[in-house]
């Protein structure tokens, strides 16, 4: 994310424009926004935990 912040799909209607990645190999979601300087900020880090189910995958109808 830090290298390309445009990775994530953006959540309509949020401000500011929150993002959301998710990475299946890690089991794990971030939503994150970006900066007027281009810095990434992250707002939630969820992390399936072993054992205890997998976390959701993203969608693009996802709401916020």
């Amino acid at each position: 994310m830090s290298v390309a912040p445009d990775l994530g799909i953006p959540i309509p209607g949020s401000r500011p424009e929150l993002r959301k990645y998710a990475d299946d190999v890690d089991d794990v979601r971030i939503i994150y926004y970006v900066s007027a300087l281009r810095t990434t900020i992250v707002v939630a880090y969820l992390e399936a935990l072993p054992g205890r189910g997998r976390v959701a995958p993203f969608t693009r109808t996802d709401r916020r």
